[in-house]
């Protein structure tokens, strides 16, 4: 079960968004196990920026993504505890796994791009900084 981060801080909040951004810029160039775990991060990440209402999450197409890759070794410290037979029966999944991601990505990707705005977090400590000590 996964829960929405409840927290007023601006700074901790657009960190988050941030790190959205940079992966949607960044996930289109990957392939293979990087595209596949990049495209689990987008769904953590999602879940903490965008309500599960929200258009990104709502057709649960990286819920149904993220689901699957539970089976895989994906991620490092799963791929340290298994045999390298199984590493290697897992490969023809992950490669499948792949280009489910580039599709997710290709369709999610460009939305979060045009709809959520980057902030620099050097101005944004700034701001908070003056609200504190001035008031809103």
């Amino acid at each position: 079960m996964y829960y929405k981060i409840k927290s007023s801080d601006k700074y901790c909040q657009q960190e988050l968004v941030n790190e959205l951004l940079d992966l949607c810029e960044f996930l289109p160039g990957l392939k293979g196990r990087s595209l596949v775990t990049g495209t689990c991060q987008l769904y953590f990440t999602l879940l903490h920026v965008v309500d599960r209402e929200d258009e990104l999450l709502a057709d649960n197409k990286l819920l149904g993504f993220e689901s699957e890759c539970h089976s895989l070794p994906i991620f490092s410290d799963f791929r340290n505890l298994c045999s390298e037979e199984y590493l290697a029966r897992s490969e023809e999944a992950i490669q499948q796994m792949a280009e489910w991601a580039e599709e997710i990505v290709k369709e999610k990707c460009p939305v979060v791009l045009s709809r959520i705005e980057r902030k620099d977090l050097d101005i944004l400590e700034c701001e908070i900084a003056d609200e504190f000590q001035f008031g809103p």
